[in-house]
């Protein structure tokens, strides 16, 4: 009778860490957003457009242009898609 319930105990502790390793929410469902430091001190309803700003601002300071791109006036959208997970470590960048 004992080895039974052990064994079940163990089936359902197992099943439920792999449910929490493998969860993904798309940005816009999150209620709570990934906080970077100058969004630390805001109200919780402006989080989320202070965390957008703060990705917004740092892909402008880093993105880095061909000049010969911007002499040819050319120009494109880029979708990035990435994950950032509950240690704040990017991953999975994709790029189309």
């Amino acid at each position: 009778m004992l080895r039974p319930l052990v064994f079940i105990f163990i089936t359902i502790t197992c099943y439920s860490q792999q449910i929490d390793v493998t969860k993904v929410y798309p940005f816009v469902s999150v209620e709570s957003p990934p906080i970077v430091a100058n969004c630390i001190n805001i109200v919780d309803k402006d989080k989320k457009k202070c965390f957008e700003q703060s990705v917004n601002t740092h892909i402008q300071k880093n993105l880095i242009y061909p000049d010969e791109a911007f002499d040819a006036k050319t120009g494109g959208r880029v979708l990035v898609s990435f994950i950032i997970d509950r240690n704040g470590s990017v991953s999975k960048i994709n790029t189309r």
